[in-house]
């Protein structure tokens, strides 16, 4: 889709007819519209030392989220979770994620098993 020449008319009718949607074009092309301007939303990157400390980037980030959306508490704590190397924070992030999606949804967690 975000590939130079991207036809989106023979995209949705090859995947309408794969997907056995016969009159599904008119409820596609809107989503794949909306997914196809992605493209043109601009996103600001701040890359951050590595030597920083972790108090120094949860200053950091607090300052910038200052003016945007309000974050919960454990939005921050889950922010401090995942920036700590030393105990392998991205992947205790993670394992969080997956206890909490099971919690909610347990038939997912026994579907795979």
């Amino acid at each position: 889709m975000f590939e130079a020449g991207f036809k989106q008319y023979k995209f949705i009718k090859e995947y309408c007819k794969a997907n056995g949607l016969e009159d599904g074009e008119d409820d596609i092309e809107p989503t794949i519209s909306k997914l196809q301007s992605i493209q043109g939303i601009s996103l600001g990157v701040i890359e951050l030392s590595q030597a920083l400390s972790i108090d120094d980037v949860t200053d950091i980030f607090i300052r910038i989220n200052s003016q945007g959306v309000v974050l919960s508490q454990a939005d921050f704590a889950m922010s401090k979770i995942s920036s700590d190397d030393k105990y392998g924070g991205s992947v205790i992030r993670k394992m969080i994620d997956y206890f909490c999606h099971f919690m909610q949804r347990p038939s997912d967690y026994e579907a795979r098993v």
